[in-house]
């Protein structure tokens, strides 16, 4: 079963991407702790929605980055593989 936010949850982001250039995305971040005590571990969800609405959310234990820079790594490279995925199919 897919765990949607509400809209109200997203707030409009500036995010430096890999190579210098900002973008605005829509971004929400909420933290979780998973697991039973002695084995617990706190997760960070970056969670990122669409203009379309689609949200897609990023799971990571990188406690010190900020969320954007994940955010920023994430999609990035989604991209560069979907690009790729298509370029492929072309040949």
């Amino acid at each position: 079963m897919a765990c949607y936010r509400a809209e109200s949850s997203f707030a409009e982001q500036a995010v430096c991407m890999p190579r210098g250039e900002t973008v605005t995305m829509k971004l929400a971040e909420r933290g979780s702790l998973v697991g039973t005590t002695p084995d617990t571990i706190w997760l960070r969800e970056v969670r990122k929605l669409t203009e379309s609405g689609h949200q897609t959310s990023l799971i990571s234990t990188a406690y010190g980055l900020d969320h954007t820079v994940l955010a920023a790594r994430m999609f990035t490279r989604w991209c560069h593989f979907n690009f790729q995925e298509v370029r492929s199919s072309e040949d």
